[in-house]
């Protein structure tokens, strides 16, 4: 089987879904079913290259420079059409995989797009962005023979909302990177200690500063939390998303300012630490396609406190203390308990680490390889 692999977020700093091309392709070079892989990227405004995945002679790296700066419509031609267009029929693969959302359909070789969630569709106002997501990945997922998303909340968002047809909507979960792993947790606190100057306890938030994921619930919660666990800090690992002045403002009016702490862009090398270190891993976001901030944790051995809604406790199970994402109370008391009660902890690592242990990036790159085989 020739793949093709659109792979411009894989240029620079990888995000959420970079790290799904990421690791997804690394399998993939590895199967013995894909007789080639073609990874075409984009590189205009773009920095960086490719990453070259080792032990393997089956890959092939494109890098094109197609004009990105005109109108949405123009753009979307110049590279899905007119360039990707002809770089399959040249390379005459078999399959091309878009997955990041927007793709487009070729008469000469079947089409699957991967649909992360519908985030952008329920929670966000219509937005020059918001309005590319729509009419480009709407009109992507309609097209492809076959769709991929994450979760069972997913899919139903994608029949609900976007009113595609059941069969074709394959859910595979995503797995976790070997590097999230359980390490001395005493040499991390030293090693946070010394970078950040950040003492034990603290409580932990990592993913995208945007509205959805409910940051001015979790200031509130951990100002309630800190006045029955004195010394207790609070450190918000990420980076901007879509705008959240609300969130800046509950940071300033907060009683708790002094006690949390903001890492923009963090390190996977910090990251490992802070989740290896921190009392619980705080998760009270209100949709999740699926979450993977949870996977992690689980990964690094830290008990996790979740929202109990959208794809959430599909991949958290009963290894994460779920609860509504606006109870007050319940994460207060749940917060109170992770950093205080050895036992309790002890308990929700254990479980997180064992449930852990049902996802792979190897499984997702066998049922995506699955999906490639069924349409061809």
């Amino acid at each position: 089987m020739k793949l093709a692999f659109e792979s411009t977020l894989l240029l620079g700093n990888r995000s959420g879904v970079g790290n799904y091309m990421y690791y997804l392709a690394g399998e993939l070079c590895r199967s013995p079913e894909i007789e080639e892989i073609n990874f075409i990227a984009n590189g205009y405004k773009k920095s960086g290259n490719l990453p070259l995945f080792p032990a393997t002679t089956k890959a092939r790296y494109y890098q094109a420079w197609v004009p990105q700066s005109l109108s949405d419509r123009l753009a979307y031609e110049m590279w899905y059409h007119w360039y990707l267009g002809s770089f399959v029929k040249k390379k005459a693969v078999d399959v091309i995989h878009f997955p990041s959302l927007i793709g487009a359909k070729y008469s000469r070789c079947k089409t699957v797009a991967t649909v992360h969630d519908l985030s952008f569709a329920t929670f966000y106002p219509r937005t020059k962005l918001t309005e590319h997501y729509w009419e480009y990945g709407l009109r992507s997922a309609k097209l492809a023979d076959r769709v991929i998303t994450d979760s069972l909340a997913a899919k139903q968002d994608l029949m609900n909302i976007w009113d595609i047809t059941e069969s074709k909507i394959n859910v595979i979960p995503l797995g976790c990177g070997p590097e999230f792993r359980l390490l001395d947790r005493a040499k991390c606190a030293a090693e946070i200690k010394k970078e950040l100057g950040l003492d034990l306890p603290f409580i932990l938030y990592v993913g995208n500063i945007e509205p959805r994921k409910n940051l001015t619930f979790l200031i509130k919660a951990f100002a309630e939390a800190l006045k029955r666990t004195p010394g207790l800090k609070l450190v918000i690992a990420g980076r901007q998303g879509m705008p959240y002045p609300e969130f800046y403002q509950a940071l300033a009016d907060s009683p708790a300012r002094e006690s949390i702490v903001i890492i923009d862009s963090p390190s996977t090398e910090m990251l490992v630490r802070l989740y290896n270190t921190a009392a619980c891993f705080c998760y009270p976001s209100l949709m999740e396609g699926f979450g993977l901030p949870v996977l992690e944790a689980f990964n690094c051995g830290c008990p996790v406190i979740a929202a109990d809604n959208s794809s959430i406790p599909e991949v958290a199970g009963e290894a994460a203390v779920l609860l509504d994402a606006n109870d007050h109370q319940g994460w207060v008391t749940a917060i109170q308990r992770l950093a205080t009660e050895t036992t309790f902890a002890d308990d929700y690592r254990l479980k997180g680490q064992k449930r852990a242990m049902l996802f792979s990036w190897e499984k997702c790159a066998k049922q995506t390889i699955d999906v490639y085989k069924g349409m061809l």
